[in-house]
């Protein structure tokens, strides 16, 4: 089913319905796309206007239903987001391009950069991937705490809503760093390499990175 607010859908669900797609299940593709489709025109329309995040939305769908058959299901989520980053970057660099043509030289500052969009893009990848991580290895208390400084609360905030001291939200978050530095090595490590590393500080998570 579709998901609100431009949600994207749970890994199992993905994993569900890409396989029942492979099983040429009735309609099960139509379902696998229309789940998606939300997430899409959030993701899209947030970083391009009008009608260009409609075509990239469509576009994007079209992939996928052309290669869901070859993908192993464990891994659709991933190449939903790599199209999908992959047809932002092709469309920013288009605009850009053409606004240095047709444009003055100080109406193009106005357009955002490939290389900001890119790093929205990681910056978003890597808040999903700790919160997946948040859910699968971290215990209640601990991910309380980081989901807690993910939704923009303070760690004064954090301790109020769950009834204890700061230290010991600060205590828990010492904890979390080590769990989460193990999980999530690999988006720092791609970042190091591409020089344009997404630490956790950008996301409120001082205490972790």
């Amino acid at each position: 089913m579709p998901h609100p607010r431009g949600r994207w859908p749970r890994r199992t669900e993905l994993v569900r319905l890409a396989q029942a797609a492979q099983e040429n299940e009735p309609r099960a593709l139509d379902a696998l796309l229309a789940a998606l489709r939300p997430a899409l025109d959030a993701f899209f329309a947030r970083r391009i206007p009008g009608d260009a995040a409609d075509d990239l939305t469509q576009a994007a769908l079209i992939r996928i239903a052309r290669d869901v058959g070859r993908l192993d299901p464990m891994g659709v989520g991933h190449h939903v987001t790599t199209v999908a980053r992959t047809l932002l970057n092709a469309e920013s660099l288009r605009q850009v391009r053409a606004t240095r043509l047709f444009a003055p030289a100080t109406h193009g500052e106005a357009v955002e950069s490939p290389l900001d969009i890119e790093r929205e893009t990681e910056y978003e990848e890597l808040v999903r991937a700790i919160r997946r991580a948040s859910a699968s290895k971290l215990p209640p208390e601990l991910r309380a705490v980081v989901l807690g400084l993910l939704s923009d609360l303070s760690v004064s905030e954090i301790a109020a809503d769950l009834r204890v001291d700061p230290f010991a939200i600060r205590m828990r978050l010492l904890r979390a760093r080590a769990l989460l530095r193990r999980e999530l090595w690999a988006y720092i490590d791609r970042g190091m390499r591409a020089g344009t590393l997404l630490t956790f500080s950008m996301l409120g998570l001082q205490s972790v990175c």
